[in-house]
């Protein structure tokens, strides 16, 4: 009887030993279970944004050169994000930074109507001849489409084969389904046409540093510095007049036009301010 006693005491005290060690394991979330939703507040360029919870919290996400971004199905880039705009993002903390794989706003696929071609963005990760693409979207699902004679093809604006298909490739795709298979109606590789004019933004300041053939660091009003990338189509105005980049000089007040392309800020336009009234 006494033996028994003891070994009971034995089994619970391991059993209590151990169910806080479970606990905590427990509470310890794994990177592929957190997901950020929110509101956007604030997009700070080039590389993070704030989002408010349902909390009421703000948090700062940052970006990466591997973040995907997905808007109402469709892929997008960073320069698409806008305030107010409500997202849903996974992330990993890396250095006590909230780093994210993936930005979706709006729902990546809207439900369709009977016989309604369904829009889905990803990258393909498997191609299985003759038939079969396999994508994986923002959300991280993957989705084989079955490819077809009426299957079109069209590769940075011009018409394509499904042998034109690479893993890594990043696609939109339309398809049908019928009786739970997708049915591929459209494939695009490259930019998607748009009517929608591209964002523009301004910032000002002084340039401090002109650094090779084509950028221009500049110190904006709030004591920053900036850095805007110059292209063949960007256009200079000096003194009313038409410039070159060689006319930039190191002091130089001057007002930047620019949007976001590949995570650069590239000039669309460049006016020195010296005889710039207000």
């Amino acid at each position: 009887m006494l033996r028994t006693w003891i070994r009971l005491c034995a089994v619970a005290g391991v059993f209590a030993l151990a169910l806080p060690v479970y606990a905590q394991v427990k509470e310890v979330p794994r990177s592929q279970d957190l997901v950020m939703r929110g509101k956007i507040v604030k997009v700070e360029s080039p590389d993070r944004f704030v989002v408010r919870t349902s909390d009421n919290k703000e948090v700062i996400l940052y970006t990466s050169p591997e973040t995907r971004y997905v808007i109402k199905g469709k892929a997008a880039r960073y320069s698409d994000l806008r305030v107010g705009a409500e997202i849903q993002a996974p992330y990993v903390v890396r250095e006590e930074r909230h780093v994210v794989s993936a930005v979706t706003v709006g729902a990546a696929t809207d439900t369709p109507r009977a016989g309604e071609a369904v829009r889905v963005s990803g990258r393909i990760v498997r191609v299985q001849a003759p038939e079969h693409v396999v994508i994986r979207t923002a959300d991280n699902r993957e989705i084989t489409l079955i490819a077809g004679p009426k299957s079109r093809y069209v590769l940075d604006g011009k018409a394509g084969r499904f042998s034109d298909l690479r893993v890594g490739l990043e696609v939109n795709a339309e398809y049908l389904d019928r009786d739970s298979k997708m049915y591929v109606e459209t494939i695009t590789v490259g930019p998607v046409a748009t009517t929608e004019p591209a964002p523009e933004t301004t910032v000002q300041g002084t340039v401090v540093r002109v650094v090779g053939q084509d950028q221009v660091i500049v110190k904006t009003t709030e004591n920053k510095e900036f850095t805007v990338y110059v292209v063949p189509q960007t256009k200079y105005v000096f003194d009313d007049q038409a410039g070159r980049f060689t006319d930039i000089r190191t002091g130089n007040d001057i007002r930047v036009v620019y949007d976001v392309r590949d995570r650069r800020n590239v000039a669309r336009s460049i006016l020195g301010l010296r005889r710039i009234k207000n």
